[in-house]
């Protein structure tokens, strides 16, 4: 899922599905990605650019807001997870044991040397150079925008499943057991500020150091449900609000107004309390 702001945004998944509405989710219109393939991510830079990722190295691209989207060669047959453009040029897409990048838009990808087989399931830059993936049990970090990816250490048991920087100091990133990690200082260090409870995160979102909001799925006897997570201190302290569905992803384009993607393909509006 991906809104650029309140009213316009995309979400993506099984059988190409690629839904667009530009009236803030009380219509979706039905784009065309060809095929029947599963697609994992999507990410916009502005209302005309985007890029979707899925199965088998998929990468598809548009210059029309999805009116059209052309495949381009990921230069990789591995599945990617999760995609992330800085800008119309620079971008990074990763997956199983796999680091992709383009400085052209995508008409070209190369691998990028990373020191792990892990599947990474997240992405973030907070500018050129600054970059962070997380996956199976790993935080992967780069100060040269990718050339040089190093390990960083952290207390997280499981795997994480997303991460979030808002400059290149401060992040978090979120995954099994109800595991939040902090950094405040680029990732040499991350401090455990919530774990231990049967909470699996899927989704983090910040818009600065202080507001932000994860969500996932909460195990209660046989039952899943779904767990939306609010903080305004940075992570310090959270509000806890339950849904009858499980929650994968979150998205705040606007410091008030968020969205929410729920089993079954569910879209809802949130507001931060």
């Amino acid at each position: 899922m991906c809104f650029i702001n309140e009213r316009e945004g995309w979400i993506v998944g099984e059988n190409s599905t690629i839904l667009h509405t530009r009236d803030a989710g009380t219509n979706w219109e039905i784009q065309s990605g060809g095929g029947m393939q599963l697609l994992h991510a999507v990410n916009f830079v502005d209302p005309l650019n985007g890029w979707i990722v899925g199965q088998k190295g998929l990468i598809l691209h548009t210059t029309d807001g999805g009116v059209h989207w052309i495949p381009q060669l990921s230069d990789t047959k591995q599945w990617l997870y999760a995609v992330h453009f800085i800008d119309r040029s620079q971008g990074w897409a990763v997956g199983c044991g796999t680091i992709v990048h383009t400085d052209d838009g995508g008409k070209t990808w190369n691998h990028q040397n990373i020191k792990t087989s892990y599947d990474l399931y997240s992405v973030c830059f907070a500018d050129s150079s600054n970059g962070w993936a997380v996956g199976s049990g790993t935080i992967l970090n780069t100060l040269d925008g990718g050339k040089q990816w190093n390990e960083q250490e952290h207390e997280a048991k499981g795997c994480l499943y997303s991460v979030c920087f808002v400059n290149p100091q401060v992040g978090w990133a979120v995954g099994d057991f109800g595991t939040i990690l902090n950094t405040m200082d680029g990732g040499r260090n991350w401090n455990l500020i919530k774990s231990g409870r049967e909470i699996w995160l899927s989704s983090v979102c910040f818009k600065d150091k202080k507001n932000g909001w994860a969500v996932g799925v909460i195990y209660d006897s046989l039952t899943a449900k779904g767990v939306i997570l609010g903080t305004k201190d940075g992570g310090y302290n959270w509000d806890e609000e339950l849904k009858e569905r499980p929650v994968y992803s979150v998205c705040f384009p606007h410091q008030k107004c968020g969205w929410i993607v729920s089993e079954a393909g569910i879209v809802s509006r949130i507001r931060q309390k």
